[in-house]
């Protein structure tokens, strides 16, 4: 059934509807002057002289596909449970799957329907099909990257005119585009010359935010490759970047209330520490830095300056002499700290600037720590899903220890907040933050 011919206009059944006398029965196609949907009364009029031939099969057509998409199309939740259960499986050791979304951008809803019943049957018992709205659905792709997806690319793209439908569609690959290219780099091996095939696996098709145009190639042994940079109309984007959690409106409104207050209040001091600050050493006293917020989005980040001018360029070599394990950079002792910034470190008032973050909304009040760029790519899978929620000034980590703290059990700490986060405990993590700030435990 085409819904955009024109002569063809779609309405409910009158014979249906005077058969089950309710307005959710199934949808026929009637001849033009009968456009929209007509009043239960007149169709139940109607009935008796609505010619029946073809009517009674179309609906049995229908009452079939919708039984099938009931029975083997996941609901909404059960589906986001599958694919929550996948990521946990994928975080344990070094799997990929693929997340395909499809959107329905013309057609009717019953053909969406079709389309994705029978998708489900021509699937491996192990993938799975959701409902992620009214014209969505997703295609669940266990322990697949995106060239083992390749079928239903040609599958999708072959059943849609079948169907009378046109999708637009998204493939999702977790963690992360750039990991199931290595991973075809490692599987397939090297293409001629000892390099990787022409256009090769790379990234370098990337936009620069988990996003790519990609498709499959001969790596010239036979096997297949990931490429960046040929063009498709199925563009890929990472996955973990989207597996997210809102921040609840409550604690938006108490970040601007309370992080405007303090501006206000705190001004005064900022402008003498400011002042300090340039009479200690050259430079601004204000430090700026990117750091990585929710979802993996830079921001810039602001400070009071506690180390010299050229801190950042002097790092490289006291890396030797880092304390901290992980891909955290800590030094009890740090020779690039000044004398006013021994100081502002000891009493915290180095974070105060973060107050602009937290007014912004680039972080929260509480949270946990947001990182720097060049972290973040030495995490673990599981340790990305502190990126999850928003930042903040403070949370556990802060409040237990900080630079005492050994680096896993730091992400477990901030993974346990994000299991337990609520108002409540928010004001408890805040109330213990004087203490822990004016014990000065852990702060260097």
């Amino acid at each position: 059934m085409n819904m955009h011919d024109p002569a063809h206009a779609t309405v409910r059944s009158a014979r249906a509807v005077a058969l089950d006398g309710n307005d959710d029965s199934e949808l026929v196609t009637l001849p033009v002057g009968v456009r929209g949907l007509l009043p239960i009364r007149w169709l139940k009029a109607m009935a008796h002289w609505l010619p029946a031939s073809g009517r009674e099969e179309e609906i049995a057509l229908r009452t079939s596909v919708d039984a099938e998409w009931a029975r083997s199309v996941l609901p909404h939740e059960a589906f986001e449970q599958l694919v929550d259960r996948e990521r946990n499986l994928a975080d344990r050791g070094s799997r990929l799957f693929t997340l395909v979304v499809l959107r329905r951008t013309q057609g009717s809803r019953h053909a969406l329907r079709s389309l994705a019943a029978e998708l489900r049957s021509r699937l491996r018992n192990t993938d799975v099909v959701g409902r992620l709205g009214d014209d969505r659905i997703g295609v669940l792709l266990s322990d697949t990257d995106p060239v083992g997806a390749g079928f239903l690319t040609r599958w999708v793209d072959a059943a849609q005119a079948k169907h009378r439908l046109e999708v637009a569609a998204t493939m999702f690959v977790y963690p992360s585009i750039q990991e199931a290219v290595e991973r075809s780099r490692r599987d397939r091996g090297p293409g001629p010359n000892g390099g990787t095939a022409a256009g090769g696996p790379t990234a370098a098709g990337s936009n620069g935010r988990g996003a790519t145009n990609g498709s499959a190639g001969s790596n010239g042994h036979g096997g297949t490759v990931l490429h960046a940079q040929a063009p498709t109309r199925w563009p890929m984007q990472d996955l973990w970047v989207q597996l997210t959690l809102p921040m609840p409106l409550w604690k938006r409104a108490l970040d601007v209330l309370i992080s405007s207050i303090l501006l206000i209040l705190l001004l005064p001091l900022f402008a003498v520490i400011a002042v300090l600050i340039r009479l200690d050493s050259p430079g601004s006293p204000i430090y700026r830095q990117t750091r990585v917020g929710r979802g993996g989005r830079l921001f810039p980040f602001f400070k009071f300056r506690s180390m010299i001018g050229d801190a950042d360029e002097q790092r490289s070599r006291l890396e030797a002499q880092n304390e901290q394990d992980g891909p955290i950079f800590k030094l009890r002792n740090d020779p690039r700290v000044t004398r006013v910034g021994r100081v502002l470190r000891r009493w915290s008032l180095d974070e105060l600037p973060q107050l602009w973050n937290v007014f912004r909304g680039d972080i929260s009040l509480v949270g946990p720590r947001s990182p720097t760029p060049n972290e973040v790519p030495f995490y673990e899978r599981w340790q990305r899903r502190r990126l999850m929620v928003t930042g903040g000034l403070t949370c556990t980590w802060q409040v237990g220890g900080r630079s005492e703290i050994p680096f896993r059990e730091w992400m477990r700490m901030d993974l346990r907040y994000i299991e337990r986060r609520s108002m409540l405990y928010d004001f408890w993590l805040l109330a213990k933050t004087v203490p822990a700030v004016l014990t000065g435990r852990g702060a260097h």
